[in-house]
């Protein structure tokens, strides 16, 4: 079942451990919660405790919307604006060129600047507008999900992000309820 496991183990002490494991990844932020047979009466109980959790978090927390996947920056990003990465010659010693990059539709659009023709600096300039370019030609906005029935329940619970602008300035890439909620994720 979606984001709920069934774990039956025993543990050091030889007491068994079985649980449904709940296991929910929303904007960057993993919930996880354990729903032991005996502190709810049984693995029924436990397992309607457990799938009531998922589909709470579930209302609570959309998915990310194509948008924002698009615009968040990740870890290892360089220029300052996600999609836009430097490429280097074989040695990785020169600076070839500055690439912006957009996946749209099962398509990959690669717009490539030159150091060699433009210089450094212009050459990132030309490949940061030309990102923000290919985020105003394709804003075709879903749900990032899994499966059908997600995006629908997604779509008719979260309407309002998926008509966001496309400028980067004006997106967050995490929901306004992740931010300012503190929600407990640990067991009990």
């Amino acid at each position: 079942m979606y984001c709920v496991v069934r774990l039956d183990a025993s543990g050091r002490s030889g007491i068994p451990g079985n649980l449904w494991l709940v296991n929910v990844k929303r904007q960057g932020r993993l919930f996880h919660r354990s729903f032991f047979d005996n502190a709810y009466g049984g693995r029924d109980s436990a397992f309607t405790m457990a799938v009531a959790y998922r589909d709470a978090l579930l209302r609570i927390f959309p998915p990310l919307t194509q948008l924002q996947q698009r615009v968040k920056i990740r870890s290892n990003n360089k220029s300052g604006m996600a999609g836009v990465s430097a490429r280097y010659d074989d040695n990785r010693r020169r600076l070839k060129a500055w690439v912006a990059t957009m996946d749209a539709s099962g398509v990959t659009h690669q717009k490539y600047f030159s150091v060699k023709e433009h210089g450094e600096e212009k050459a990132k300039e030309l490949a940061i507008a030309a990102r923000k370019e290919l985020l105003t030609l394709y804003r075709d906005n879903k749900f990032v999900t899994v499966n059908a029935n997600a995006t629908q329940a997604a779509e008719s619970a979260f309407p309002a992000l998926l008509n966001e602008g496309a400028n980067q300035e004006g997106i967050s890439p995490l929901s306004p309820m992740l931010r300012t909620t503190r929600m407990r994720t640990r067991p009990g």
